[in-house]
């Protein structure tokens, strides 16, 4: 996974703070409105199922066909990848951690607001879509991130010799995860600047109003 540039989400939450908190659009929530895409933390898998049950999904899922020459050959090298995979782990979930606590404030924000300007009943349809596909675009890279964590772990911590079919099914699956996660942040991050278009646009309708009352 590519290193995490903050700098555009931090530019982010700092146009979403001006935005909100520095004019009319932020009022006191009453509760009445909730929002209807909530940021959801995904399940963890690595609670409710096992090691084998996990690795027996992905090798029904990739079957890989191993000859015995490849079997040798992962049997001779896979605890050394294995080695480099944990060292890249631990790299990974610092950038993991950080990226999604980075999505989720920001949908956490946006919520807000959406939940307060649904309170004082004000017409915001272009915002409130918006914000609907970013959460549930967060949600997606979340479950996904979850998914890639655990399939990591597992890579890590099975009997790679034991079970060579298990572990380059597990190694495909990685990579693919790795790649969906690329593609779906690059998605999330094309959101925020029509997110923001739609906050200042209703600033400004809020403002226009407040100058005709």
């Amino acid at each position: 996974m590519k290193i995490f540039k903050q700098k555009t989400i931090f530019y982010a939450a700092t146009v979403f703070s001006i935005i909100i908190f520095g004019g009319a659009v932020y009022a006191a929530n009453t509760g009445a409105v909730t929002t209807t895409s909530p940021i959801i933390t995904p399940a963890d898998p690595q609670a409710t199922t096992t090691i084998e049950q996990r690795i027996a999904q992905r090798k029904a899922a990739a079957r890989i066909q191993q000859s015995s020459a490849r079997v040798e050959q992962l049997v001779a090298k896979c605890t050394l990848a294995q080695n480099a995979i944990g060292q890249l782990r631990t790299k990974d979930t610092k950038v993991r951690v950080t990226r999604n606590q980075a999505y989720t404030g920001l949908a956490n924000r946006l919520n807000a607001v959406v939940i307060n300007l649904g309170n004082q009943g004000v017409n915001a349809s272009e915002l409130f879509a918006k914000q609907k596909q970013f959460n549930e675009s967060i949600n997606k890279y979340l479950a996904t991130s979850m998914e890639y964590k655990t399939a990591v772990d597992d890579l890590v911590n099975m009997d790679c010799k034991a079970d060579t079919n298990g572990f380059e099914s597990t190694l495909a699956t990685v990579r693919s995860l790795r790649t969906q996660l690329a593609a779906e942040a690059g998605a999330i991050k094309a959101q925020l600047g029509p997110l923001i278009d739609a906050l200042t646009n209703v600033k400004k309708q809020l403002n226009s109003e407040t100058g005709r009352s």
